[in-house]
């Protein structure tokens, strides 16, 4: 990969995130091997990240309502503001 990014001038590289263990250490592995492009994931099939939603204790929550109740008042929060315009060069 690391050389397909030199041959093509590549400076950045963006994927979603795919939370399994093995697919986490190959992400990690490729950022590593990629040190001269900037490489971004995205949360792309959830709404919120895995682990966003944690007790006061910073724990996992074992039971399902209080968990759903913490991830529906995480969702009222909102998401973040979208840019109307976004600033041009030159």
């Amino acid at each position: 990969m690391a050389q397909i990014c030199a041959e093509h001038d590549v400076t950045h590289l963006f994927y979603n995130y795919q939370y399994e263990l093995n697919e986490q250490q190959r992400d990690r592995q490729l950022e590593r091997a990629l040190e001269d492009v900037t490489c971004q994931g995205f949360d792309d099939s959830v709404i919120l990240p895995p682990g966003s939603v944690m007790t006061g204790n910073h724990e996992m929550y074992k039971v399902f309502t209080p968990f759903k109740n913490a991830w529906l008042r995480r969702l009222k929060r909102g998401y973040p503001s979208v840019r109307r315009h976004l600033p041009t060069r030159g």
